[in-house]
């Protein structure tokens, strides 16, 4: 049984661990990442982090409240249906006292692309990416767990088509970054107002100064969704 005490705060799907350190710039000391691949908390534990293997949808041993802080990054579009994405936020609520941070791909200017005849490669990944979380939903997420005090953002705007995240439409399924010696043929379109290719969310959870974490989501942010009292 892992002694959750020594941690002030957990990272759902860690993968390589990198986000850790990103987490200690929020204001934590020491963290405990949950990762379902063996090989990936090998890894992590290998590096001089903590790790222990877990599915963030079932954390049903780790105790309420027993953190500061729940990071949880780029892992909500790796779940299979919203229901899953579901059990994460409310598992992430569960476990923090203070504040909880949420961030990954933005598919809410998806369909607007479309409709211009392109699509972000990484929303064209149905094996790794099945869930297209909208910024929307996640606020129903948050709603439906009576969470008061919440505001998302998207961020990393992206002003043309000639971007590498942008493919047409007729790019193959699991590209990466656009190669025109790869890829079909692109048009430039300037896109007014910009697309945005990532959103983060930051719930409060507890009165207190959150200002330091704050300040790293507001840069070139554009704010989408919120409720009073957070900022």
């Amino acid at each position: 049984m892992i002694d959750v005490s020594k941690y002030d705060f957990v990272d759902f799907g860690s993968g390589g661990g990198d986000f850790m350190d990103i987490a200690k710039s929020f204001g934590g000391r020491r963290g405990l990442g949950i990762e379902n691949d063996p090989i990936r908390v090998r890894g992590i534990n290998g590096r001089g982090k903590d790790c222990a293997y877990g599915d963030a949808r079932s954390l049903g041993w780790l105790p309420e409240k027993c953190v500061r802080f729940v990071t949880v990054n780029h892992l909500l579009e790796h779940m299979r249906t919203l229901h899953d994405a579901w059990k994460v936020v409310r598992n992430a609520v569960r476990l923090a006292r203070e504040f909880v941070y949420i961030g990954g791909p933005n598919f809410d200017d998806c369909p607007r692309l479309a409709r211009e005849g392109f699509k972000f490669y990484w929303a064209d990944w149905p094996d790794s990416h099945p869930l297209h979380l909208t910024t929307g939903q996640l606020a129903w997420i948050l709603s439906s767990e009576r969470v008061r005090k919440y505001m998302v953002w998207r961020t990393a705007p992206v002003g043309s088509s000639a971007h590498p995240d942008v493919h047409p439409l007729e790019s193959p399924r699991h590209s990466g970054h656009y190669d025109a010696a790869k890829h079909p043929p692109k048009r430039t379109v300037e896109f007014s107002p910009p697309v945005w290719t990532q959103f983060v969310c930051f719930v409060s959870l507890k009165e207190g100064d959150h200002s330091n974490v704050l300040r790293k989501i507001r840069r070139a942010a554009d704010p989408v969704a919120q409720t009073g009292g957070v900022v």
